[in-house]
């Protein structure tokens, strides 16, 4: 059994097995360059469009945490969309990266561009995302992330090669190629990265999917309202394309509270394959997709980077007022209260964990004990 006590903070947690930062919406920024010029820089719900050529947007008091060594970017362009440059303190500082943006099929169409930084950034600074190359709409941004590995911790090598080769976290999954109805947004569509309105039996294409040197491993989030359903996935067909494995989605309270449901593929698939999720289910509409990660782990590797919703908990403690819990996580915790994991699987061993908290205090400390 794993306990965990907490002491003198309210939050809310979920543990997984490495440190991301959350993801920024690209539309929550400080100050731009052509304020109040939507002829330049335009809100688009989260996202930012119309930015062009040296263009660039400002997030003031960006915690880089005690160091980052990498951050993806959600773009979307209709042709090649130059770079966006990193810098902190102004739009000409210290230029810390640099990310590439390629052709993306269209400014609707967001997809991940991942760089590993030359140089892990810490602390408190000015961000700075400044748009290089072009003279027209150089592209929309979406969401990104800054995340860190832990100072002097070296993950095993297929992990730790995957990222150094690809650091993006997850594929958005309303970045499809095609769908089994298209231009019939009631079955099937892409909703700000996501796939909403999912029917019994409908399909997504991800054409040209690389899976790199191999993937043994996937990990969908998905979000339910009802009893969910299952993605089925599929190389060269939807139907009678090679199985390679079936994501059951249970239910997680509503359709905007995502959890990650994983599972081993059947085979390693690597290269470039044409990639289907195929959804079947009871009724319409049974649950929605966020994004999907595929990843090569070995076998003593299998438990590395699971999620555990902090919330799927044994038992409580019961002095003081109660805690709250539900498919966001453990709320209103105060000084001394305890969540206990009975029987809880390391797997084959585990050195290192992560909690993502929130709190509008102080925070305070989490012990774990067995």
């Amino acid at each position: 059994m794993i306990r965990i006590i907490c002491y003198y903070f309210c939050f809310t947690v979920s543990v997984l097995s490495y440190d991301w930062k959350r993801d920024i919406h690209s539309g929550d920024f400080s100050s731009e360059s052509h304020p109040g010029d939507d002829e330049y820089i335009r809100k688009d719900e989260g996202n930012v469009a119309a930015i062009r050529n040296e263009n660039w947007l400002c997030y003031e008091n960006f915690d880089f945490g005690p160091s980052t060594s990498y951050v993806w970017i959600e773009a979307a362009t209709e042709r090649p969309g130059g770079t966006v440059e990193l810098r902190i303190g102004s739009p000409t500082g210290n230029l810390i990266g640099v990310v590439a943006i390629p052709e993306t099929g269209g400014l609707s169409v967001y997809k991940p561009v991942g760089l590993v930084l030359p140089q892990p950034v810490k602390e408190v600074h000015d961000l700075y995302l400044k748009l290089a190359g072009g003279t027209d709409v150089h592209c929309n941004l979406g969401k990104f992330r800054f995340q860190r590995l832990p100072p002097n911790y070296k993950p095993p090598g297929p992990i730790f090669s995957q990222i150094k080769r690809n650091p993006i976290l997850a594929t958005p999954a309303g970045s499809f190629t095609s769908e089994s109805h298209s231009g019939n947004d009631t079955n099937v569509r892409s909703d700000n990265g996501q796939i909403t309105y999912i029917g019994n039996e409908s399909w997504v294409e991800y054409k040209s999917y690389d899976f790199g040197e191999g993937a043994n491993f996937v990990t969908i989030q998905g979000a339910s309202q009802s009893n969910g359903g299952t993605v089925e996935l599929r190389i060269g067909n939807p139907t009678s394309g090679k199985w390679i494995g079936s994501v059951a989605i249970s239910g997680t309270g509503s359709f905007h509270s995502f959890q990650p449901f994983s599972i081993d593929l059947t085979e390693k698939v690597s290269g470039v394959q044409d990639l289907y999720l195929r959804f079947v289910g009871e009724g319409w509409a049974f649950f929605n997709i966020m994004d999907f990660h595929f990843q090569q782990l070995e076998p003593d590797l299998k438990s590395t980077g699971r999620f555990i919703p902090a919330q799927k908990f044994d038992k409580e403690s019961t002095s003081g007022r109660s805690l709250i819990s539900d498919q966001e996580g453990i709320h209103s915790l105060i000084g001394g209260k305890m969540v206990s994991y009975n029987q809880f699987n390391f797997g084959l061993g585990a050195n290192i964990v992560t909690v993502m908290a929130a709190t509008p205090g102080k925070g305070g400390t989490i012990e774990m004990w067995i």
